[in-house]
């Protein structure tokens, strides 16, 4: 019998993102106070767990859904090389995205807030563009795993041919997503101040800063299936369009 290398924390389902979460929460929470430069390589560092909990949440969303994908057979290790492609493709994607909006014309400080992207989809980083740039962000991760799961290569082509085939799905999705992500930060400073005031009466500041990360972690639980939820259905109501009769697969 093959030993199973996955490393989860079911059967809690749906639960097994949020280890992952507070995890990066807490590291996240320590690299804002880096300087610049280290800043940027610890937020490479956090995407990692990130990765992996919408790795998982993918996966289990695919499921929820009665759909079928491969992503199950992943171990660690391999999970920690898929989120290596994909997020090197995103440093690529956002480094790109960066230099061609100065040359724009856009200032420096409002162009670097392409690098959060990703950062964005599951932590708040303000309004402006950010919601909807995280957003689409999210589409293309979710379709870099999507392409994973049906044991193809997660590129940049890939996620092409799907935009195009899928455009108008993909478009709605990514509206609604950047939608709710504004509403998500609404709530979020809303229920932080409550959480806050609820937290100063604590007198050791370890009770504080845990109160504080986890509902950091909660929010970006909600944020995250939220994202994965409304994409899987844009995607299954892709290939329900294309093909009736469906394949099984997402």
């Amino acid at each position: 019998m093959r030993r199973n290398e996955r490393i989860g924390f079911g059967p809690y389902l749906m639960l097994e993102t949020l280890p992952w979460l507070l995890l990066a929460t807490a590291m996240r929470l320590y690299v804002l106070t880096l300087p610049d430069g280290l800043s940027l390589l610890g937020f490479f560092v956090v995407h990692v767990p990130v990765f992996i909990a919408f790795l998982l949440a993918s996966q289990k969303m695919v499921r929820l859904t009665g759909g079928s994908t491969a992503l199950e057979r992943l171990s660690f290790q391999r999970q920690l090389s898929l989120s290596w492609a994909v997020l090197w493709r995103l440093s690529l994607l956002f480094f790109c995205t960066v230099i061609s909006t100065v040359l724009l014309g856009m200032n420096k400080y409002s162009a670097s807030k392409f690098w959060l992207g990703f950062d964005g989809v599951v932590f708040v980083w303000g309004q402006g563009f950010l919601p909807f740039w995280s957003a689409l962000i999210a589409a293309i991760v979710f379709i870099m795993v999507v392409e994973k799961g049906l044991d193809r290569k997660p590129s940049f082509l890939a996620v092409l041919r799907q935009f195009v085939a899928r455009w108008k799905q993909l478009t709605k999705a990514i509206a609604v997503i950047g939608l709710v992500f504004v509403g998500c930060t609404f709530v979020q400073f809303f229920l932080g101040r409550l959480v806050w005031a609820a937290g100063e009466p604590l007198a050791l500041p370890l009770g504080r800063n845990l109160l504080y990360i986890g509902f950091l972690a909660g929010v970006s639980y909600v944020r995250l299936w939220l994202a994965i939820t409304i994409l899987t259905y844009a995607v299954r109501a892709s290939y329900r369009q294309q093909s009736p009769q469906g394949d099984g697969k997402i």
